[in-house]
């Protein structure tokens, strides 16, 4: 390892899309009348005020589905909605465990994740496999806002320039890189490896 790779102490991860499949987006699609687009449903999803509060833990599943349900004009009830949305966090992404449990070996290793309690539960040892988590539902606060980053400067100490963030959103890697993270986009667990290899984490295949 190179000396600039042995000054970044922390590796911090997002969940969805870099070490989990997340499914939500096109199952929602599904749902939804032919003709919406992933990236519009994406939109409305971020803008959802059942989703902020759900996710920033300010409501319970049976008011998230009810308040869901109602705001997306969706032709089920609110409990088989909330079992259809529980499916939509299969699990982790192949090699990805090992990966995490590689990389604590020499640095710290957390996560950054918009969640909320149903699917973080689905995921199984997810809190004993970083050394530390910052979790929307639990702290209230959602990536992109700048809280949501500094909260992982609160729980680790360090200086930003010392963070290693994977996101695969562009919006929360560019807000990484505001608060001095050094931030890139990456999509799945392949995209994670090279860029942990290029940048000298692990060693290249």
């Amino acid at each position: 390892m190179g000396n600039q790779s042995a000054n970044r102490r922390i590796i911090l991860f997002d969940i969805g899309g870099v070490l989990v499949h997340s499914n939500g987006i096109q199952a929602l699609q599904r749902l939804l009348p032919s003709g919406n687009r992933e990236e519009e449903i994406l939109h409305r999803w971020n803008q959802s005020h059942a989703v902020l509060q759900f996710e920033r833990g300010r409501s319970t599943p049976s008011a998230f589905a009810s308040a869901f349900v109602e705001e997306w004009c969706l032709e089920m009830t609110a409990s088989d909605f909330l079992a259809f949305f529980s499916e939509w966090v299969p699990g982790y992404y192949e090699g990805a465990i090992p990966l995490i449990e590689t990389l604590k070996e020499r640095y710290t290793v957390g996560c950054l994740s918009n969640s909320n309690e149903i699917h973080w539960s689905r995921l199984d040892q997810i809190d004993s496999l970083f050394h530390f988590t910052v979790v929307s539902h639990r702290t209230g606060w959602m990536k992109p806002a700048r809280e949501a980053y500094e909260q992982v400067l609160k729980t680790v100490l360090v200086p930003p320039s010392d963070v290693f963030f994977l996101d695969d959103s562009a919006h929360n890697v560019v807000a990484a890189q505001a608060v001095g993270f050094r931030a890139h986009m990456v999509r799945g667990i392949e995209e994670a490896r090279a860029i942990l290899a290029t940048e000298g984490f692990i060693p290249c295949k």
